[in-house]
């Protein structure tokens, strides 16, 4: 353990409590944190001042840029109205375009930021005066985001974060590449803490790092591979299907998708009907994956992922190029993902989650990149090294796990409960379309009968030196772990129905969810092994 991760709170100084396991529900959960690395002396003490600096001049051009493209909408309706003889809404497009432009000014003109007495202080407005002061010792990344013209004009959106997760702390758009690491160089020169370690065995984070060590380059290869293997063409399809509808009445819509077949005698033709069939679905197949290729060339391209001392450095995109910071010792959670299409091409993608990132469906470039597609793209064989330089003291051999599977009539439950769907289906069926509803229920019911047998037979749970693991999923399989310095809660739970099969839920939670999309929820377990399982989780998270 690094001498970081003993002195934050979202590791094992954070205090714990011991509670019992029983066959009943329980809940185990620590304080929240508040980070605090050195609480004896003042923050950033030592930290080099950085006087008084305002945004580069081209800040004005993108702020400008940015609020024109925010009332894009408005101003089409302004030009329609126009056209119409309405020239009122053209006059408040107008004053709309006059206040953006002076808010863009005001913008450039008051945003200042400074370092001062180990703060970072940022000040803007005029009539509504904001200040802003972070502590340089609680600034966790300084991300920034290039898209093409910032590259030509040699400056970066920047982006300041803390602990929160929620949002960044400071947005400054936007610095000179210049003024980004100007910053980021005041910001690291703030004294580390010195700690004792508490677990010597720990060799990670203890040992002395180069200033940038290369961790993983992702080639154009790899990102082919993951784009055949995944939907995202699906989006872009979507977005063209619901303009040509926006454009087109639903009857016009259909009228257009039959004359596509209106030279086809149906009698005599049918063969080549169907081969035409095949063949557009052939092409929209192809087209989905080359779109899907795509979409990780323009996001991924020139993937880099560096270590630099106690932090992780993401730097990909071929267009925008985002670059994201990601502190070692704040991540609580690592979840490594197979989807069908990519375990047939031999590939798999790893997730992280880290403390105070919530996540959500509102992530940005930043946060996107270094969290949800922390490595969109590693083969089978790297997984494995890639994990060991995630977390140094972990060694990642999963097919030697000793993998606990569920009780062992967990797949009988499962199954019935395929059955009370199936059945469930065919009767909402019947309710909708008579006699023929229950023809779906009863055609999906072998599937749903596999799948929930797949599902008892995939599920499974171990416990390993550093910390538990977890993995299930029938297409898309997950397989996560999370260690015992980060545990915060530990949950037993029995339904009625858990206690008449002999079953019980174990689910282990940190100080971060989302990202990863998987939770260590084991339901179905052996509730003998599930309350044994609690104690000693409990046990060994408090003893961290």
């Amino acid at each position: 353990m690094s001498s970081d991760e003993s002195n934050t709170n979202t590791d094992s100084d954070a205090p714990r409590h011991e509670h019992s396991c029983d066959e009943a529900t329980l809940f185990i959960e620590t304080p929240d944190l508040i980070e605090d690395e050195n609480p004896g002396q003042p923050s950033g003490s030592s930290a080099s001042d950085l006087e008084t600096s305002y945004l580069h001049p081209t800040s004005l051009l993108f702020t400008l840029i940015s609020q024109v493209r925010q009332n894009l909408i408005p101003a089409a309706i302004a030009a329609y109205g126009a056209a119409k003889g309405n020239y009122v809404l053209l006059v408040l497009a107008g004053l709309g375009f006059v206040i953006t432009l002076a808010v863009a000014i005001t913008r450039y003109l008051t945003l200042k930021y400074r370092i001062h007495d180990g703060e970072l202080t940022v000040e803007s407005g005029i009539l509504f005066r904001r200040v802003r002061k972070v502590p340089t010792d609680q600034i966790q990344n300084i991300d920034i985001v290039q898209n093409v013209f910032h590259r030509l004009f040699k400056v970066a959106e920047v982006r300041v974060e803390t602990a929160s997760g929620k949002e960044p702390e400071a947005t400054l758009r936007v610095l000179s590449l210049d003024q980004v690491q100007q910053l980021r160089d005041k910001v690291n020169a703030r004294p580390q803490p010195q700690a004792v370690k508490s677990n010597p065995s720990e060799l990670a984070d203890s040992q002395p790092v180069p200033a940038e060590s290369p961790v993983l380059t992702i080639p154009v290869w790899w990102l082919v591979k993951a784009g055949l293997a995944s939907n995202r063409g699906m989006v872009l399809v979507g977005f063209l299907l619901g303009i040509w509808f926006q454009f087109n009445s639903e009857e016009g819509a259909w009228k257009q998708i039959q004359n596509l077949f209106s030279g086809f005698d149906f009698q005599n033709q049918t063969f080549w009907f169907w081969l035409s069939l095949v063949g557009i679905f052939l092409a929209a197949l192809v087209l989905l994956r080359l779109l899907g290729i795509g979409w990780f060339l323009l996001r991924f391209f020139g993937y880099r992922l560096t270590r630099n001392g106690d932090d992780f450095r993401i730097s990909c995109g071929m267009f925008t190029k985002v670059s994201a910071t990601v502190p070692i010792r704040r991540i609580q959670f690592i979840s490594i993902h197979r989807t069908l299409f990519m375990r047939w091409l031999g590939m798999a993608s790893i997730r992280i989650e880290t403390a105070g990132g919530a996540g959500g469906n509102q992530e940005d470039a930043t946060t996107s990149v270094s969290k949800r597609w922390f490595i969109p793209a590693i083969p089978e064989s790297e997984v494995s090294s890639a994990m060991a330089a995630i977390r140094g003291d972990l060694e990642w051999t999963e097919s030697e796990f000793a993998w606990q599977p569920l009780a062992e009539r967990a797949g009988a439950r499962m199954v019935r409960i395929g059955i009370i769907i199936s059945a469930f289906l065919i009767l909402v069926g019947l309710c909708v379309s008579r006699p023929w509803g229950w023809v779906p229920g009863v055609a999906l019911s072998p599937w749903i009968l596999w799948y929930e047998l797949r599902k008892s037979r995939s599920t499974k749970y171990t416990r390993l030196q550093r910390g538990i693991a977890f993995r299930s999923g029938v297409l898309t399989k997950k397989t996560s772990i999370t260690f015992f310095d980060k545990i915060q809660s530990v949950t037993f739970e029995q339904s009625p129905f858990d206690r008449r099969w002999g079953m019980g839920s174990l689910a282990v939670d940190t100080a971060a969810a989302g990202p990863a999309g998987h939770r260590i929820d084991v339901r179905f377990l052996d509730a003998k092994f599930a309350v044994s399982e609690c104690r000693a989780i409990n046990r060994l998270a408090s003893q961290q």
